[in-house]
């Protein structure tokens, strides 16, 4: 009797990649990201010459993933970078991806410390019009104003005024009244894409999804929000029961770079006031109980910050000094309870960065020549910063006058953004916007603010915080005693921009 066989379709475990992304992280670090199906080994290889041959390689991931995300360090900056991804099946079926590029401006290293400059008047200028693209005269930079209504900008200098892929651009200020305007632009035209959103209490972008952002509602809940160019909706709330006030971040500080942990201030029933940590992920905190009191929670604890890496959190407390809860004080996460650090014996205009080694540090403006060992008045003074972990001060630029300081450039460490709010003097820097890099003290000087003398307002102050990529940076300015506007300075002034 014949004998019939057959077979089934032969099923190919060629690994198939998609979504071949690379991001540039900072002038170090450049992110490679893929899928592939099925779930495969993986590596990066790369090289200088397209086509190859491709000399470096990661190191190889070996379980077998679907996804997979991979960091090149140090690779070759102001040069053209060819890879291609590598996978391996459980079956032992090898492919690699189709060839990618990128390159990796080189930092500025030319630049000299502010303290070698000449100071520079501020030059005449009219305001710009709504979405008027002007050249600032000293510096040629160009500026656009935004603000739709006077008065109208962006919260403060530490949060993030754009969203994480810089899509979206969100002017959260004033904080409160009837009638007031918080409007949603588009992030790189600045066209409006809602006129009013809000408002949403002390409202912070996820550092890495463009999407989502958090807040709070009185008296004790976190809210989580999804945003989009039609507006924001409120997605999840999270009510902490156990505080009778919370303040999400208190107005000042940001989370940590995953977005994962979020800093806030609080009291109790009992009249137990402190600092904590909320995590986004497991929905639990950690707490610091500070002190018992019957006073407003406001006049006695000043903000809290998380440091990039999600580290430390830091609180900044009302009362000057040098004792304990005075000034400025960072503690490790997962040992709130412990002793902590003092910084800075004052709560001067400050923010959280990093150093290119990874270093968590305070940035401060208004510090005396020592740091911490000597009291210094919020009036004017040294600018640089405190080690996290050790306190101990690096002194970067020598006797300036008011500033506020922002590192909400988040994908872009070892920088600061400065901007002054005094009008007189003869000191450079003065009623200026600049870049300060935090290892080496060299700074980018790009724009006056234009900040008039007529308005001494907190409102009028500049406040400048840059985009996450630091290709842009926005401030607030009463333009040569005018009206109360916010301003955009064009792409790339600060640094190179990632390619």
């Amino acid at each position: 009797m014949p004998i019939t066989m057959s077979w089934g379709a032969v099923t190919d475990t060629t690994p198939v990649f998609s979504n071949v992304t690379d991001e540039v992280v900072s002038e170090t670090q450049v992110r490679i990201s893929w899928n592939v199906l099925p779930g495969a080994q993986g590596e990066v290889r790369w090289g200088l010459v397209t086509g190859g041959p491709y000399d470096n390689a990661t190191t190889r991931e070996t379980d077998y993933l679907p996804f997979h995300s991979q960091v090149l360090n140090n690779p070759p900056q102001d040069s053209t970078v060819y890879y291609v991804v590598w996978g391996r099946g459980a079956d032992g079926v090898e492919a690699v991806s189709d060839e990618g590029s990128f390159s990796v401006a080189a930092p500025v290293t030319d630049l000299p410390p502010l303290d070698d400059l000449d100071f520079v008047a501020t030059g005449t200028l009219t305001v710009p019009g709504l979405l008027e693209v002007v050249a600032e005269p000293t510096f040629g930079t160009e500026v656009t104003r935004v603000n739709l209504v006077a008065g109208q900008g962006h919260r403060y200098s530490c949060p993030m005024p754009w969203n994480s892929d810089e899509s979206l651009l969100y002017l959260d200020y004033p904080p409160g009244g009837s009638g007031s305007q918080r409007p949603l632009l588009d992030g790189q035209t600045l066209e409006v894409l809602v006129t009013n959103t809000g408002p949403f209490a002390n409202f912070r972008w996820h550092p890495t999804d463009p999407n989502v952002g958090f807040g709070y509602a009185n008296p004790n809940q976190m809210r989580r929000y999804s945003v989009t160019s039609a507006g924001f909706t409120l997605t999840n709330t999270y009510t902490l029961s156990q505080y009778s006030v919370f303040n999400y971040t208190g107005g000042q500080g940001r989370p940590d770079n995953s977005g994962r942990y979020h800093p806030f201030v609080f009291k109790k029933s009992n009249n137990d006031w402190g600092l904590g940590i909320w995590d986004a992920v497991s929905l639990t905190v950690e707490e610091r109980v500070c002190g018992n009191s019957s006073a407003a929670i406001g006049t006695l604890i000043d903000c809290s910050y998380m440091s990039w890496d999600g580290n430390y959190t830091v609180g900044m407390f009302e009362t000057d000094g040098a004792g304990n809860l005075q000034g400025t004080w960072a503690w490790q996460r997962g040992n709130l309870s412990g002793a902590g650090v003092k910084l800075s014996q004052n709560n001067s205009h400050a923010d959280v960065g990093e150093l290119p080694d990874g270093t968590q540090v305070m940035v401060m403006a208004s510090q005396a020549a020592n740091g911490s060992g000597n009291g210094q008045p919020v009036s004017g003074g040294y600018i640089g910063y405190y080690r996290l972990d050790t306190g101990a001060w690096t002194p970067l630029i020598t006797s300036y006058p008011n500033a506020h300081v922002s590192t909400a450039n988040i994908q872009v460490p070892d920088y600061a953004v400065i901007s002054s709010f005094s009008t007189s003097g003869s000191q450079p820097g003065i009623n200026e916007v600049f870049a300060l890099r935090l290892s080496t003290g060299q700074v980018r000087r790009f724009a006056h603010s234009h900040k008039g003398t007529s308005d001494t307002s907190y409102a009028a102050q500049p406040q400048a915080s840059a985009s996450p990529s630091m290709t842009r940076v926005i401030w607030r300015s009463n333009w040569d005693n005018g009206a109360i506007g916010c301003f955009v300075a064009g792409e790339d002034v600060i640094r190179p921009a990632p390619q």
